[in-house]
């Protein structure tokens, strides 16, 4: 495998060697890259496993399965409490500004914030 690699490094030029090489990190960190894209919980632990254990086809295609399957903390997973839940806190709000313990103008924050 290395003999053939080095059979083509003396016919690249500087810049195409150098651009081979980037393009074969970029492939060997994929996995880490597509847990900081993702924005991975574990991403430390997917670029750790990708350094030590990415020469082995086995520890590369481990660490991009969990950097692939992990769950994303992105803004796409935020659910919507259900509606339920709104209607009772607005109702629980509207009491408290009733009693005065809300000024109108915390009510409404508040409104804005469920909404």
């Amino acid at each position: 495998m290395f003999s053939s690699i080095a059979g083509i490094m003396p016919m690249m030029s500087g810049g195409i060697f150098a651009v081979f090489i980037l393009l074969m990190l970029a492939i060997y960190l994929l996995p880490t890259l597509v847990a900081v894209i993702r924005d991975h919980h574990a991403s430390a632990g997917v670029f750790l496993i990708n350094l030590f254990l990415g020469w082995t086809l086995l520890g590369w295609l481990g660490s991009l399965i969990w950097a692939a399957i992990g769950p994303n903390n992105s803004v796409q997973n935020y659910k919507m409490p259900p509606r339920n839940n709104m209607v009772d806190e607005l109702e629980r709000l509207a009491k408290l500004r009733e009693a005065g313990h809300l000024s109108e103008e915390e009510f409404e924050q508040k409104k804005r914030e469920l909404f």
